[in-house]
């Protein structure tokens, strides 16, 4: 079995935020290339605290009260537990392979987290590190989503140019849906009847019909989307496209493009504001988080963080 190790290396980087003050909302950004944590005010489009983490972070996942935060590290194969609102490292978990994608069960007592390198999903224990059992999914699975509600978790398989579908409680794989070339990226509507997965070197967008796995709908979007996520009304999805710096929106009742904002050098992760009406966009190559006002289709503020932001969390 898996066991954790707490990293006191990281003590002292984690009591300088703990006696930051608290924020009205907070974003995290995962930095790659930094190794760390930056935490945003988002209404005074600021940085608060930067958290020192093991090396090349690389996604996230918080839990749903948001006091929580869950960090990848595929090169060292450890996954970071943050408590968000002291600003600390608490523990590290040593889960051994390449843990890539992250998710945490509703109640926040499990990690869904990829491993890269030997094709699985793997079940995880968040108060211990425990791996508690696996599945057998594509090549390269990037990301996770996980839908309690009909018992199912799914993956994008980079190399196999697919999504597995894996059923909850016997945590096997049951269906596997084919989709444009490099999967990368997953985003569910607010129901959950729909999947959204960037197609990073097809360029566009698959829209899955999660009860039976049918492709309803590709949308070209532009170069290399990594990043997805629908509006809260259900009226808009939003693209991150790396090499077109730029974020697209996509009408969903016909699923025709509205418009193309400029955000950045290769623009990644994407996540919105509790009511819809803001984005915020980690751009890579510019280490900077770029805030959009999405009713003006512009770029309001940008928010310096540490090298490579990849990743982020909203703590609502």
């Amino acid at each position: 079995m898996t066991r954790f190790v707490v990293c006191a290396a990281f003590a002292f980087a984690a009591l300088v935020g703990m006696f930051a003050p608290a924020s009205a909302a907070s974003l995290l950004a995962v930095c790659q290339g930094a190794a760390e944590v930056a935490f945003i005010d988002t209404d005074a489009a600021r940085v608060e605290v930067r958290l020192k983490v093991p090396k090349a972070p690389a996604r996230i996942a918080l839990t749903a009260d948001g006091l929580l935060a869950f960090v990848t590290h595929p090169d060292a194969g450890l996954v970071t537990r943050i408590d968000t609102r002291r600003h600390l490292v608490e523990r590290v978990f040593r889960i051994g392979g390449t843990p890539f994608g992250i998710a945490v069960s509703p109640d926040g007592n499990r990690l869904y987290v990829t491993d890269w390198g030997s094709d699985k999903l793997l079940r995880i224990d968040a108060a211990t590190g425990e791996t508690q059992i696996e599945a057998d999914v594509g090549s390269s699975p990037a990301d996770v989503l996980v839908d309690s509600v009909r018992g199912r978790a799914f993956t994008a398989d980079r190399e196999s140019n697919a999504i597995s579908v894996v059923d909850l409680p016997s945590f096997a794989r049951i269906a596997t849906v084919p989709v444009g070339k490099a999967p990368f990226a997953l985003g569910a509507s607010a129901d959950g009847s729909q999947l959204y997965a960037t197609n990073v070197q097809s360029g566009n967008v698959s829209i899955i019909d999660a009860s039976n796995g049918s492709v309803l709908a590709t949308i070209p979007v532009g170069k290399m989307p990594y990043g997805v996520v629908p509006t809260p009304d259900g009226k808009m999805l939003l693209v991150t496209n790396q090499q077109s710096g730029t974020v697209s929106l996509v009408e969903q009742a016909t699923w025709q493009l509205l418009a193309e904002l400029r955000v950045g050098a290769y623009p990644e992760a994407i996540t919105l504001s509790a009511d819809g009406t803001r984005a915020f966009v980690t751009n890579w190559f510019s280490d900077e988080v770029a805030i959009v006002d999405i009713p003006r289709r512009e770029v309001v503020a940008r928010i310096e963080v540490g090298s490579g932001p990849r990743a982020l969390g909203l703590a609502r």
